[in-house]
């Protein structure tokens, strides 16, 4: 209660004293924040360092207002649940591939010549000489799945793609795989082991992120393989 009272009387006075803060942590008593930390801060005394301006982030803001303070939104309920998300996703990969025998390659992101068509391209000038950032790291694995035999590749790919529709990229990360003396059933085996995989551990990690973005820990660990096929004729 005198620790409330002083910074009652601390807030309304609106001065910045010297930083020093004594602080004891223990077991949240009651509530907490969703996937935060459980535990909680009490302060046997205190002293204010700044007054922070009012957070502009309210509800029901645009995407474009959002991109403009993006050092901000990234700090949001939502916009965390999907970084942590998206890091046991990441981890599932190099698990799934790792375990089953693969080596991890880094092609470059500069590359002399497109893989996948010239139109969507990003041109560099690459110390008087044309370059390009990378579609794909196709041509690189190609030749490295030849030397390695089993290999995969989490980066970015850029494409110049002129467009904010959600059917358009022009930088994304994917997973990629090559391995030499198979045919397209193991390859398939793998895709669905690897979306299989991820989709597990997401749902052990993170349970309460998939239930805040919308899905169950159940519908992801529903998704198993063997998966449903179709062929082009189909």
């Amino acid at each position: 209660e005198d620790a409330l009272a002083r910074m009652g009387a601390a807030l309304a006075e609106a001065e910045v004293p010297p930083p020093e803060t004594a602080f004891t942590a223990g077991p949240a008593s009651g509530t907490y924040a969703p996937g935060g930390d459980r535990y909680e801060v009490r302060a046997s005394d205190f002293h204010v360092v700044h007054f922070a301006e009012k957070f502009p982030i309210q509800e029901d803001l645009s995407e474009e207002f959002l991109l403009d303070i993006r050092h901000l939104w990234v700090r949001s309920q939502r916009m965390t649940e999907i970084f942590r998300i998206r890091d046991s996703a990441f981890k599932a990969v190099h698990e799934y591939f790792r375990g089953q025998g693969f080596w991890e390659v880094h092609p470059p992101m500069i590359t002399p010549a497109g893989s996948e068509g010239g139109s969507t391209l990003f041109e560099l000038d690459y110390f008087g000489r044309k370059a390009y950032l990378t579609q794909s790291w196709q041509l690189y694995a190609e030749a490295l799945v030849l030397a390695m035999e089993k290999i995969y590749y989490i980066g970015p790919s850029f494409r110049a793609e002129k467009s904010r529709t959600t059917r358009h990229l022009t930088e994304y990360w994917h997973a990629e795989m090559e391995q030499a003396w198979v045919g397209m059933d193991e390859v398939i085996k793998h895709a669905e082991g690897v979306i299989s995989h991820a989709c597990q551990v997401v749902a052990e990690d993170h349970p309460g992120d998939v239930v805040a973005l919308g899905r169950t820990p159940e519908f992801l660990k529903a998704v198993r393989p063997p998966f449903e096929h179709m062929t082009y004729d189909d």
